[in-house]
């Protein structure tokens, strides 16, 4: 299996492939949706298995019309609607277009392509329409022995409610609101225990002051990071380990 976190800016593109399947988490932010489909057809996606919407900002679902157009996708799940917006509008438009009726997680699903688990963990609290990010969905990647953990936008009540509930550990940590200073931060790490994080941030968003403080607990627990604003991350699957290289 590979994973590829794209270098999108302050938003989530997160492709996994396998011989026969391909998975996308989130789409992006509608001003990069050119380019992320080019991207795509550059890694020679031409199907999508399933696509996982975390949530419903910008940044994670307003590539997504332009997803749709491009590539045939088989099934998507996405989290419950916290709040109307206009962001929506395209992605609504074009799922009535091609008559897709999305599975809306609200607790758990659970599938298996081409031996790689997928758990989507929905938000089972009715939160705030103003704090949108927390009905974040959360997707814990299973390849041999390794797991893989991503985080959406969770902010720190998700976290809670899902460390509440979950005793997970993961060896990668795909870190939760673009590197943004939480303070359940510490309580994941401290559960999860991952070996490697990756921030999907853009340039001077979040603000400095913000990385610096998640760096700074994530260096605290060991773990080894790497920044999307540097490039393009990519994760190199084996059963039993992976390797991780950036351009």
């Amino acid at each position: 299996m590979r994973i590829d976190l794209y270098n999108a800016g302050k938003a989530d593109v997160i492709l996994f492939r396998t011989d026969s399947s391909a998975v996308l988490i989130d789409t992006g932010h509608d001003s990069t949706a050119r380019e992320v489909t080019a991207w795509l057809k550059g890694m020679n996606v031409k199907t999508i298995d399933r696509l996982i919407i975390t949530h419903f900002d910008r940044d994670h679902v307003g590539g997504a019309e332009a997803v749709l157009k491009n590539f045939r996708v088989w099934e998507i799940f996405s989290s419950y609607v916290t709040r109307q917006s206009t962001d929506l509008r395209p992605y609504v438009r074009v799922l009535q277009k091609n008559n897709i009726t999305p599975v809306i997680i609200r607790d758990e699903e659970v599938f298996t392509l081409d031996g790689v688990t997928y758990q989507i963990i929905g938000a089972s609290r009715a939160y705030s329409t103003e704090m949108s990010n927390n009905s974040s969905l959360i997707t814990a990647v299973r390849y041999g022995e390794c797991k893989y953990l991503f985080m959406g936008d969770a902010h720190n009540e998700r976290i809670e409610e899902f460390l509440d509930s979950y005793d997970m550990h993961a060896d990668f940590l795909k870190v939760p609101y673009h590197g943004y200073y939480l303070t359940a931060l510490e309580d994941l790490l401290q559960s999860v225990g991952p070996s490697d994080a990756v921030i999907t941030n853009g340039r001077g968003d979040p603000p400095k002051e913000e990385i610096t403080a998640t760096l700074a607990v994530l260096r605290e627990y060991g773990v080894k990071t790497w920044q999307t604003v540097n490039g393009t991350v990519t994760v190199r699957c084996n059963p039993n380990t992976y390797t991780i290289t950036q351009r």
